[in-house]
């Protein structure tokens, strides 16, 4: 599980960054293409343990990744369609005798697959407006256990350093008294924030 997170969080976009460049390279240049799927035929095969014979696809197939060659062109895809719809295609596909800019081949691939002008297939990132800031927050420190006849409830998410790992806890205070404290271990991936939202939902 570990590795196939570091590879499609880490290593995967790593290898597809600006892939709308360079995508029509893979099908003019056999190397580039079997480089790539052999960086992730190792991934795969640390993910599922299988043979070093098995195929391509196989692993592909049983590590629920994408092949390599479709997930870049589907990719270079989206970036393309983004660009259309903001009038940001350039139409000068050729740059020299012997040099063809990749909008010439993004063109080619759009006619084969007939993609409508109207379609929410796109990389864009959708704006977010943020509201206007209409409120205090005021804080007070409590230095001791609450008073009688309330409810407190104490979350932390700490990291456990002697065994690597991170994990939650929480306390609930009632008169004084704890009437309930958990604690949960969450291995070794997740996130400060994580662990604060699992606290206050495991506590409330």
């Amino acid at each position: 599980m570990r590795m196939r997170w570091l590879y499609k969080q880490v290593i995967l976009p790593t290898l597809s960054y600006s892939c709308f460049v360079w995508i029509h390279r893979i099908d003019e240049t056999a190397y580039l293409l079997g480089a790539l799927k052999k960086v992730q035929k190792l991934a795969t095969q640390q993910i599922t343990g299988v043979f070093r014979s098995t195929p391509h696809i196989t692993l592909d197939t049983v590590a629920g990744i994408i092949p390599i060659d479709v997930l870049l062109c589907f990719n270079a895809t989206k970036t393309s369609i983004r660009l259309k719809l903001e009038n940001n295609w350039k139409g000068n596909y050729t740059l020299s005798k012997k040099i063809v800019s990749n909008a010439h081949y993004r063109d080619q691939h759009f006619n084969k697959l007939k993609i409508p002008n109207q379609t929410d297939l796109f990389d864009k990132i959708s704006s977010t407006a943020l509201p206007t800031k209409k409120f205090n927050i005021y804080l007070t420190m409590q230095t001791s256990i609450p008073q009688e006849n309330s409810i407190d409830i104490y979350t932390d998410g700490p990291y456990l350093k002697g065994l690597n790992q991170v994990g939650v806890g929480f306390a609930v205070y009632r008169n004084k008294a704890v009437i309930s404290e958990h604690s949960l271990s969450l291995g070794t991936m997740a996130t400060i924030n994580q662990c604060e939202m699992i606290a206050i939902k495991e506590a409330a």
